[in-house]
């Protein structure tokens, strides 16, 4: 077979080339071949495109969110989080304002370099008209796209998010309705799943939720028509208000969480945010608007997520310990050693978290975490050490001090015959 005059095998392999010179023929093949590797690569690419980190953009309140919620997302090798202070309560709203010029994206091709857009209590008037534009355009391009947040009746600027060009994308809608009369604490209500088989839903274990179902106030919404509700929060009178509502819309998909996200006292009574699995649904529903696989084996994912964030906070205090040792004179190489190799073991897991090899990520977790008390057993030794050191210094101080006090007394109060004043000559004694 020839092809431009160079002739080939039927294998592929180059036999002759009828005008161009050797060694151009040679470039000519070597150059096929680089292709055919190109191609293989680039399916080989498509093949695990699924092991790219999902990248959030998460606006509103993270340094207010429930710590298991917002430390699960940061902790989860699954997602590049990008937080952006954008809630102004008890906040100046100039530090918000700094805050969004300097962590939101520039552009629209930035905005859409993420996967998915997470709003929770973002003050939609730090946000100027093109910004919404872009935003509900994104989702018609294709990114996933989150409004979660409840006291919509109190924060009049979440009711803006509504009436903007977000709220064409948004599943849910203001109710018909000319006031909202329900006041925090009027109508309490519990969750209840509508749609148990969704991906979402059957990825927790929302009917062993007990107490932690249970939502101190509820928000007065009304889903849109050609949405999908999941779940529900029912008051005690029967009343039905959205809980989890989403749907596909253009190239993405939007979702919305009609309740609230924080930490502060207004939720003081809300045991949803104790409930155990609380940042496994944050990952899995960043997972699903993201369009990726939520895997199914809810209690090996909460086992290794819940595995992670106490080995973080474990090696964060161990950190802290060797630097403290450090400082007092004690060699912290070994303990850095062993630290290091529990790192490069933690590395080791999370690469195969990514890979869905699940049983093995836990596994190496759980060879991670038995480390970790070698290194705390360790550091506590040496720091023993290193205290026994400063207690022996100090006593040799002390009772070299003391024994030198003791002479120096003994000296000039004991031996004072040694000091004694010289006898006086009177006359009378002539």
């Amino acid at each position: 077979m020839q092809v431009c005059g160079i002739e080939f095998r039927e294998d592929g392999n180059l036999i002759h080339n009828s005008y161009m010179p050797w060694a151009t023929a040679f470039s000519v093949a070597f150059a096929v071949r680089c292709c055919i590797a190109l191609v293989f690569l680039l399916a080989v690419c498509q093949v695990h495109g699924e092991t790219e980190r999902v990248r959030v953009l998460y606006i509103g309140e993270p340094m207010k969110s429930p710590l298991p919620f917002f430390v699960a997302l940061i902790n989860d090798p699954f997602f590049d989080l990008t937080p952006v202070q954008a809630f102004t309560y008890n906040l100046p709203a100039e530090i918000a304002r700094r805050s969004v010029r300097r962590y939101m994206p520039r552009t629209y091709d930035g905005l859409t370099g993420y996967h998915t857009v997470t709003l929770i209590y973002a003050d939609a008037r730090l946000f100027s008209p093109q910004w919404k534009t872009w935003f509900s355009q994104a989702v018609l391009d294709g990114i996933g796209f989150t409004f979660s947040g409840q006291d919509v009746n109190r924060y009049d600027f979440l009711w803006e998010w509504l009436e903007s060009t977000v709220g064409d994308v948004l599943p849910v809608e203001r109710p018909w309705i000319p006031e909202i009369e329900v006041m925090m604490g009027e109508q309490p209500g519990s969750i209840t799943v509508v749609k148990p088989n969704h991906p979402l839903m059957a990825s927790l274990p929302w009917n062993d939720m007990g107490r932690h179902g249970n939502f101190f106030d509820c928000t007065q919404i009304d889903a849109k028509q050609g949405s999908e509700t999941l779940a529900e929060l029912v008051t005690p009178f029967g009343q039905k208000n959205p809980f989890l509502v989403w749907w596909e819309v253009g190239g993405g998909r939007s979702l919305a969480i009609m309740t609230r996200f924080s930490s502060d006292h207004r939720n003081a009574d809300d045991p949803f945010y104790e409930w155990p699995y609380l940042g496994d649904f944050a990952c899995n529903f960043h997972l699903f608007m993201a369009g990726r696989e939520i895997p199914e084996d809810v209690e090996i994912l909460h086992t290794v997520r819940t595995t992670w964030m106490e080995s973080y906070l474990v090696k964060n205090m161990l950190v802290g310990s060797i630097d403290f040792i450090s400082k007092l004179g004690g060699n912290p190489a070994p303990l850095e050693a062993m630290l290091k190799e529990v790192e490069e073991k933690l590395a080791k897991s999370r690469v195969l978290y990514l890979e869905y090899e699940f049983e093995e990520s836990l596994e190496l977790a759980e060879r991670m975490v038995g480390d970790l008390g070698r290194v705390s057993a360790e550091t506590v030794k040496v720091k023993d050490q290193v205290f026994l050191t400063i207690y022996l210094i100090e006593w040799s101080v002390l009772m070299s001090t003391g024994m030198v006090t003791g002479v120096v007394v003994w000296s000039l109060m004991v031996r004072r015959r040694l000091y004694k004043e010289a006898g006086s000559t009177r006359m009378s004694m002539v």
